[in-house]
Order: structure tokens, then C-alpha cells, then sequence
């Protein structure tokens, strides 16, 4: 009972993500960042290994616990290398300039209300070619672990799984809040329970049921040996992640017909291509990754509409 109150407090506190535009910036130069977070991640995960050795015994419940907590601890330190104030080459933009600046409050709630306070979206780093938000990564480490946790404790399988990442999406994180449902969001969801249930290779992949043959964390004489060569956030993230490629659904037909008239706009400004999927084949790769689940991570078709 106790790990089930975790995930759910897990859940209660994911409530800041934020929305990003991934059309504006999209051929703005931007440093690929890759290696830089490569290496705060590593530095990130040693420091929870080396936290769970000092407790003994290879206790795999309580290093994914302080892996949680290091990469995405609610004030943690990899929030702040992922924001302006980090060292990261990063776009940010205020949502009066975004493809979002016609929505009304009956919309999208929170992304106008924001716009009384803040006027900020959230922050975009490069990823090799990717646009990627800042959100992700709260959605790999944190709703991530805490869908895992429920797969783990309260025993919910890969069909109640995809149901709770979809309805979360649609009806908390995304739909009701912002009015954009993405599917970018819900890979990089699912992205995390995989990697939680994959660190230490002592389970099953709970989609494919195969055994990791090398996973980056092994249990060597009752010690946890993190194995940095093995991580690569390149080996994660794909064009399923960027939300100019994987593309999102909105509450409202008429969200969508006003974000793609922006971005029509955008396409007049630069002569280049804005729109949704950028390129469909970019996620070819992502479909293999997934398989079957693809049709409910994947949106290749084009921005959609929940109702009109």
C-alpha cells in the first residue's frame, strides 16, 4: 500500500508540466545539447547508485526510488540545468508569440490564464535533430516511475497501462488543463516505465517479455555497478518525442484549426515546411520500437480533434 501512495503522490505532484511550441523555433539554430545532458544524467544516476550502495544489498525498489528522486526530485538539480538558468542552449518564448496566442480561455484554461501571469511556455533543448521540451523528461523519470510503480505494486498490465497513460493525458495533464492531448508526452511516458523496468535487467521487458541482456545498472557482489557507456539519450529519444512529428490532438476542433492557421502562417513567413508531421517517415523507427502500441503513442495522421 505504501509504494501505491508513492505513485499516486508521484502523480499529484507532475501538475506543472508545461506546453512548449515546437513549430516557431523549429530552424532556429540551436546547439544540440545531447552530450551536455548525457553527462548530468550519468553524474545524476552514479550519485543514486552510490546512495543505494551505502544502504547494501543491491535493493532495487529503493535505487529506482533515489533514481526518481535525483533526476526528478520536485526542486531537484536536473530542473535547473534544464531551464534558462541552466547552461544549456535553450528557447523559450512567451505564449504571445507562439501558435497558441489565438486560443481563448474557454480553450485552453491554463495556457491563456498563464498568459495573465507569466507569459511563458516551456523550455526547448536539441536533441541530434529533435526539438525536444523540457516537459519530457518530467514525463520519463516522473510519470513514468509512477506508472511503473502501479505495473509493479498494484500489478496494472500493459492494457490498463496504456488506458491510465491515455486517460491522464486527456483528462488531467493535457486535455482538461491546456486543451492539447499529446502524444509526445504519452511516449515519452510509456519511454519511462521501460526504463525503470529495464535499469537493472532482473525483469522481463514488460512489452516484448525479453530479458535486457545489457542493462545500465548490474548488481556485482551485493553492489550496484552503473555502467555509463550503456546510456545514451540518443538510444532514447526519437522523432515520437518532438511534437512536430508526432503530432498532438486538441480539445476543440476549433484549437486546431486556429494552431494550424498559425502555422500556416508561419509556413507563408518562412517558406519552409511548419506542419504537422514535418516528415511521417522519421517515424518509422519509432513504430518498429513500439510495435502494436504505436497506435496509441504514435500520431502520424496530422493534428486531430477530441470533439467539435
Amino acid at each position: 500500500m505504501k509504494h501505491i501512495i508513492l505513485m499516486i503522490s508521484i502523480f499529484s505532484v507532475q501538475l506543472n508540466a508545461s506546453e512548449i511550441d515546437s513549430f516557431t523555433p523549429r530552424y532556429l539554430e540551436l546547439e544540440d545539447s545531447t552530450e551536455q545532458i548525457n553527462s548530468k544524467t550519468k553524474e545524476l544516476i552514479q550519485t543514486a547508485v552510490d546512495e543505494s550502495n551505502e544502504k547494501g544489498s543491491c535493493n532495487e525498489s529503493y535505487l529506482k526510488r533515489k533514481v526518481w528522486y535525483a533526476m526528478w526530485g520536485h526542486s531537484g538539480e536536473f530542473r535547473t540545468f534544464l531551464s534558462v538558468e541552466g547552461p544549456l542552449d535553450i528557447f523559450r518564448e512567451e505564449v504571445r508569440d507562439s501558435v497558441f496566442r489565438t486560443l481563448t480561455t474557454q480553450e485552453s484554461p491554463v495556457l491563456v490564464g498563464l498568459s495573465d501571469y507569466s507569459n511563458q511556455l516551456g523550455t526547448i533543448v536539441k536533441i541530434g535533430p529533435y526539438l525536444i521540451g523540457s516537459d519530457k523528461f518530467e514525463h520519463f523519470f516522473g510519470i513514468g516511475y509512477g506508472l511503473y510503480g502501479l505495473h509493479k505494486y498494484a500489478k496494472l498490465h500493459l492494457n490498463p497501462l496504456l488506458s491510465l497513460n491515455d486517460l491522464s493525458d486527456r483528462y488531467i495533464f493535457g486535455g482538461t488543463t491546456t486543451g492539447i492531448i499529446s502524444f509526445a508526452d504519452k511516449t515519452a511516458n510509456f519511454a519511462g516505465i521501460r526504463f525503470y523496468d529495464n535499469l537493472t535487467g532482473s525483469n522481463k521487458d514488460f512489452i516484448t517479455g525479453k530479458q535486457k541482456k545489457k542493462p545500465i545498472i548490474e548488481c556485482v557482489d551485493d553492489r550496484f555497478v552503473f555502467h555509463t557507456n550503456r546510456f545514451d539519450w540518443k538510444n532514447i529519444i526519437d522523432a515520437s518525442w518532438d511534437e512536430a512529428y508526432n503530432c498532438s490532438d486538441f480539445r476543440r476542433a476549433t484549437m486546431k484549426d486556429k494552431i494550424n492557421e498559425q502555422i500556416q502562417e508561419l509556413e507563408r513567413s518562412t517558406g519552409k515546411k511548419h506542419n504537422c508531421p514535418l516528415d511521417a517517415s522519421k517515424l518509422d523507427k519509432a513504430k518498429e520500437h513500439w510495435g502494436p502500441l504505436s497506435k496509441q503513442l504514435i500520431n502520424s495522421r496530422g493534428h486531430g480533434s477530441i470533439r467539435n
